[in-house]
């Protein structure tokens, strides 16, 4: 399958990569936000995949529309009472790094958002080894699960199989982006043109409609003979005319 991307920095497809031999896994975003923008689980979600996010007021109330079949609380504390048997893969940043010592769970990789170098120290104390930094995230990896570090030794490239959403935040999709605002309009301009048209064609049907009603009406009413203009009718009004009188004598 082609991966849609969604997240800003793509860490979605370094995921992905590392973690689609899995099948339908599951995730803990304990810095959850929108649901699509900038979204590292929406990709996995299309996959199948079913997680926990963790957010704060802003975002909750949109994500639980969004995410119906999902977890979205917003006190990590909940969690306690939600259980996964296997966590594949967890968001977290400095706010969140506590929330997620305390929670317990232990996922296969860890995506860390600029962390500070104690932070990491306390990554490192709990299992995790560093993988990867992509200018923005530090990837750890558990040491349960070396395997996985592999996966991170070159940073997305075509081989991955992915696409852009336009969804995310970075400049990577202005471009994509603005011709999509460009395409939008120009749908709305024909929409508009097409209605025009539309209206246009249906006054002129109706006339049509009129003046063959009166046509009608005046042969149904006279013979043959009264009619000497039909000889200097085109071949098609000929024609016309010929079966409608051919129609009247076949009443008569």
């Amino acid at each position: 399958m082609t991966l849609i991307s969604y997240a800003r920095n793509f860490e979605d497809v370094m995921l992905w990569r590392a973690l689609k031999h899995v099948g339908q896994g599951s995730y803990i975003d304990f810095c959850a936000r929108d649901p699509v923008i900038d979204s590292v689980s929406l990709a996995f979600y299309e996959g199948g995949w079913r997680g926990i996010h963790v957010a704060n007021s802003e975002h909750l109330e949109k994500l639980k529309a969004a995410r119906p079949d999902e977890d979205v609380i917003s006190n990590s504390s909940a969690m306690k009472k939600i259980s996964l048997s296997e966590i594949h893969w967890a968001r977290v940043d400095k706010r969140t790094l506590e929330a997620f010592f305390k929670s317990q769970v232990r996922p296969w990789i860890v995506l860390f958002e600029n962390p500070h170098e104690k932070d990491e120290t306390a990554l490192k104390d709990k299992g995790y080894d560093f993988a990867y930094f992509d200018g923005l995230n530090r990837f750890y990896v558990f040491r349960q699960h070396p395997e996985l570090a592999t996966a991170f030794s070159l940073p997305p490239n075509l081989l991955d199989d992915f696409t852009l959403s336009g969804k995310a935040g970075n400049p990577f999709c202005n471009l994509l982006n603005s011709r999509i605002a460009e395409l939008e309009l120009e749908v709305q301009a024909l929409q508009a043109l097409n209605a025009k048209y539309a209206a246009l064609a249906g006054k002129l049907t109706q006339r049509l409609f009129e003046r063959n009603k009166k046509w009608a009406a005046r042969l149904s009413g006279k013979p043959k003979a009264a009619f000497p203009e039909s000889a200097h009718l085109n071949p098609r009004a000929q024609r016309i005319y010929a079966n409608l009188v051919r129609a009247m004598e076949g009443k008569t």
